[in-house]
């Protein structure tokens, strides 16, 4: 009886080591799974890189081209031959040829700046016709002497975006400043210096919105990824 007693003993711990194993070694098992799992169903995504710093004579190359972006196109002025010819296009702006208009506007694109001074005349044009085509010339025209330098600013990204950002910091500080006046010449009733501040805090509003939309033509900002499991991943600044 001693023996069989015993006996019984030995297989019950052996059967509640097993059990044991089974339980806790599950209990192991989710306990890594859950440590795995993406934490609150995201992928983790790796930090972008950081930008590498780029040169000072560099940075500085790269605001003269900034700040010649951000000024109004200047026109050249064209030879002899040349101001005929623009003359003659603009003229043909009022054609009731829609096939001349439409050429006229097509080739005096192709003067480029030296086109410019003309056009920016015959906007002033009692014709709504040649008014509207003039400014789409110039528009135009404008875009592509823009398009040249956005080409010249990314041979050195990290130079164009560091010249921009420095643009910005000093932007960014003009707005505040300027709104920080606004208010309080509101609340003094002082309608000149508020009108004022006003007008500057739009500037720098209106400024910064240039350097953005140049730093994402420089470096355009990559698309949002697709969301996981129902939730859409920021992009880590």
């Amino acid at each position: 009886m001693e023996r069989m007693i015993g006996r019984t003993k030995s297989w019950v711990w052996w059967l509640g080591g097993v059990l044991c194993a089974v339980v806790f070694g599950g209990i192991a098992d989710a306990d890594a799974a859950v440590a795995r799992k993406p934490k609150y169903g995201v992928k983790p995504r790796p930090r972008p890189n950081a930008r590498p710093s780029a040169k000072p004579e560099d940075i500085k190359k790269a605001d003269k081209v900034v700040e010649t972006y951000l000024a109004p196109v200047a026109a050249t002025e064209p030879a002899a031959e040349q101001k005929a010819r623009i003359d003659k296009l603009i003229k043909d702006f009022a054609s009731e040829a829609s096939a001349t208009r439409a050429a006229a506007s097509k080739a005096v694109i192709e003067f480029g700046a030296a086109a410019l001074g003309a056009l920016r005349k015959a906007t002033d044009s009692p014709d709504a016709e040649v008014a509207t085509r003039a400014q789409d010339a110039i528009t135009r025209i404008e875009r592509a002497v823009r398009d040249k330098l956005v080409v010249e600013l990314k041979k050195n990204i990290n130079a164009a975006i560091a010249a921009i950002s420095v643009r910005q910091s000093k932007v960014n500080l003009t707005y505040r400043a300027a709104l920080k006046a606004e208010t309080a010449a509101r609340k003094a009733g002082d309608e000149k210096a508020r009108e004022a501040a006003r007008t500057r805090r739009v500037a720098a509003s209106k400024l910064n919105a240039k350097l953005l939309g140049l730093r994402n033509r420089v470096s355009p900002v990559k698309s949002m990824p697709a969301p996981v499991y129902g939730v859409r991943v920021m992009k880590a600044q």
